[in-house]
């Protein structure tokens, strides 16, 4: 069976053609499953919030054809890697060659729906942007990075101290605010930039605090355990902010020195 692990129909990553830019996103299975009855997990660095509130489990992701695709592209990559590798090199050099010859810049995002390690890849196309959003301050922070990716640190609830340490490193970081929050100017005395306008994550200056509106529709299972799931504060309002501002400023007068 061959399959397809590329993708370009996102509505988020589309509205960066219009700045000269053309996504190619691979999407697979996020977070804990099975391969061949052994488990496995794309995203080690979750919790249960943000795998409850996962995009992979509202709208478009929770088709069946979708689903099994993701997964079918998981299967692969994690049963053959070879195969996964070869197939995933074709399909970015094909996404070059269509990019250019239409007049757009070619990038790409390796993580759509999970958190891996793809700095092999990174470097066989030292010319081409790759782009993640990670939960992963080791990887994010490696010495052994590429210098063509860009990373920006998403804020889990669970992970300030790691948050703050990207901060300082010069790494965005990502906050999901509830729908009609009306985010402020600064968190953390950074400048707060909308991360709703397009994907294009590495056009950022640095230094930023990036807002992402949680849009989805709340999958049932988020639903019906709202009261544990907010004290992962994941999904910020103005009084989970407040707190957190306030343990911000606690550490700042203490120079950091939980982050260093």
């Amino acid at each position: 069976m061959k399959i397809k692990l590329l993708n370009y129909d996102n509505a988020k990553t589309s509205k960066g053609e219009a700045l000269g830019f053309r996504t190619a996103i691979l999407y697979m299975t996020p977070s804990r499953h099975l391969i061949n009855n052994v488990e496995v997990n794309s995203c080690s660095n979750s919790n249960k919030a943000c795998e409850v509130l996962c995009l992979a489990k509202s709208g478009h992701g929770m088709k069946p054809i979708v689903k099994q695709a993701r997964l079918n592209r998981s299967h692969l990559y994690y049963s053959n890697r070879e195969l996964f590798n070869m197939t995933l090199e074709k399909e970015i050099k094909n996404h070059v060659k269509y990019s250019e010859k239409n007049g757009l810049v070619p990038v790409v995002r390796l993580n759509g729906t999970t958190d891996l390690n793809f700095f092999d890849i990174y470097r066989k196309f030292p010319n081409i942007t790759f782009y993640e959003y990670t939960k992963n301050i080791e990887m994010a922070l490696s010495k052994d990075k590429p210098e063509n990716v860009h990373f920006t640190f998403s804020y889990s609830g669970t992970n300030f101290l790691d948050s703050i340490k990207a901060l300082e490193n010069q790494i965005n970081i990502a906050m999901v605010f509830e729908k009609d929050f009306i985010k402020p100017k600064k968190i953390f005395g950074h400048d707060v930039l909308s991360g709703d306008n397009h994907d294009l994550r590495f056009l950022d200056s640095k230094e930023k605090i990036i807002s992402l509106t949680y849009k989805s529709m709340m999958p049932k299972e988020a639903t019906e355990q709202i009261p544990e799931l907010r004290k992962y504060s994941f999904l910020l309002n103005g009084e989970l902010l407040n707190n957190l501002e306030k343990k911000y400023n606690f550490l700042k007068s203490k120079n950091f020195e939980e982050v260093a």
